[in-house]
């Protein structure tokens, strides 16, 4: 496509350049074709002479100048007429003793100056015609219009009504232009051959150097129609052509970018399926165990409610993840609202209270004051739910978890903190901690992981702009500090 556009965009600049050469040659040919016929027609009025005494009309013989309108020469012709009386004086050999009726190249006429026309219409064809309307040069010598050395071509005798002084003539010179023709057709098909053959010549030679520059693109090519699955691990090659270079670098990041998103979905994908494992393979165990032989109402009941739990444990999941998944697509709507903190924390607390009985762990609390923030309501609740959740879920029997809130000096934020005991976290652990389906220990099926809760929180907390920050310490296994906003951000991020 690219040397179809260049060969046309080339054929229309040499064809604009041919035209150019041919009217310039077309000037400067016939240019010089008028200068020829002007100069003849000069000389051919400096052998006119009158005597005014005598009315001799006289035109000088000049053998050299006539020698081209002799009888045997067709290819120049003059006409010598009375413009009062319409009398013919002198006329070429060439003419053959048949004058031509001038007045048929009237409405054919470029006049040029007031008394000098050209014509290109004659009897015959491919003539250049100059019609030069002149008063001949007065001799006074009483006798002849030419002194006796002088050959004399014709004289004629004016009437006495022309006398009154030169009588006004008209030279009519015709001179053929089939040579000037011939070497302007000529001119035509030199210049466009030349032009043809430097177009064809360059349209070749671009091609071969388009071919040249992109043989590094063509082997890239080749190279990425190559890459069948990814990730794919072994890079584009470079071959020293900047341009080509810059595009193999591209692409080798996309491919890195994309290697990077499939392995994650990988996963994303194993760890999901190994989080709903865990669940149905209990549920399906108790199941099982419950169809094993016949049981009393209380054991059915019992069998009902650890199947209920774990549904809902896979239901907090997917919901989770649906969040997760309209967080990142943009498609959550936030409504503020003036709420009060305080509350909405008890409310949270009162679905996990059950759960941290049942491992007798032991609920501290800070100093409590109503704490008033402007936040979504709904959203903040999902934030503390998954950190309560987390909290419970990670205390080991007997352990503690602190809740605290309190505002910042300065009134502008609100701080929740949130403090589960047990054995601290390592530095990979606290930076890979708000990871979806991390696992603190993959060697292990049950090894220690956290869900997709963590990420939910900081993705709202983000969105919400809200700031969270996890640490760690001796005999706190997890430390959540969670900074809310008193009043709504001036904008929104999604991290």
């Amino acid at each position: 496509m690219i040397l179809v556009r260049l060969s046309l965009f080339l054929a229309l600049v040499f064809s604009a350049l041919w035209v150019i050469v041919a009217e310039r040659s077309h000037k400067a040919l016939y240019t010089a074709l008028d200068e020829a016929v002007m100069a003849r027609a000069q000389g051919l009025a400096s052998l006119l002479s009158f005597d005014m005494q005598s009315g001799i009309l006289s035109l000088e013989q000049n053998e050299r100048f006539l020698a081209e309108f002799s009888e045997n020469e067709d290819e120049a012709f003059f006409q010598i007429r009375g413009l009062k009386d319409g009398r013919v004086y002198f006329l070429s050999p060439s003419l053959k003793g048949r004058p031509f009726n001038s007045a048929r190249l009237g409405k054919y006429e470029k006049k040029e100056k007031k008394h000098i026309a050209w014509n290109d219409v004659c009897r015959r064809e491919n003539v250049r015609c100059l019609r030069w309307l002149i008063r001949p040069e007065v001799v006074k010598s009483g006798t002849s219009a030419v002194s006796p050395p002088v050959r004399i071509f014709k004289s004629e005798i004016v009437s006495p009504a022309q006398r009154d002084g030169a009588p006004p003539l008209e030279i009519l010179l015709c001179v053929e232009r089939e040579k000037v023709d011939r070497s302007y057709s000529e001119i035509l098909g030199y210049t466009g051959g030349a032009f043809f053959l430097i177009l064809f010549l360059v349209l070749g030679a671009t091609n071969l150097l388009l071919k040249y520059s992109l043989r590094s693109l063509t082997r890239l090519s080749h190279e990425v129609d190559q890459i069948q699955s990814l990730p794919h691990t072994t890079p584009l090659s470079r071959w020293g052509d900047r341009e080509t270079d810059i595009v193999a670098a591209a692409v080798n990041s996309l491919l890195e970018r994309l290697a990077k998103s499939v392995e994650w979905e990988r996963q994303m994908t194993a760890s999901l399926a190994h989080e709903l494992r865990t669940p149905l393979a209990a549920l399906r165990s108790v199941l099982e165990v419950s169809l094993m032989r016949e049981r009393g109402v209380g054991e059915y009941r019992e069998t009902a409610e650890e199947s209920l739990a774990l549904v809902s444990q896979m239901q907090l999941m997917i919901e989770n993840l649906l969040q997760l998944a309209r967080l990142e697509s943009g498609q959550v709507k936030i409504e503020y609202e003036a709420l009060n903190l305080t509350d909405l924390i008890r409310e949270c607390w009162a679905l996990f209270h059950v759960r941290a009985g049942e491992k007798s762990i032991r609920i501290d609390s800070g100093p409590e004051e109503d704490l008033n923030v402007v936040s979504d309501r709904g959203k903040l609740r999902i934030v503390l739910n998954n950190i309560f959740d987390n909290a419970v879920e990670y205390t080991q029997e007997r352990g503690t978890i602190y809740i605290g809130a309190r505002p910042l000096s300065d009134g502008s934020r609100c701080e929740v903190i949130v403090e589960n005991s047990g054995e601290p976290l390592s530095e990979e652990e606290l930076e890979n901690i708000f990871k979806r389906f991390y696992r603190r220990d993959e060697a292990r099926e049950g090894g220690h992981h956290w869900g997709v809760g963590l990420s939910l929180v900081r993705s709202i907390a983000g969105l919400l702009g809200m700031q969270i920050e996890a640490t760690s310490r001796q005999g706190i296994a997890l430390s959540l500090k969670l900074s809310i906003p008193a009043c709504p951000p001036n904008e929104t991020k999604i991290p």
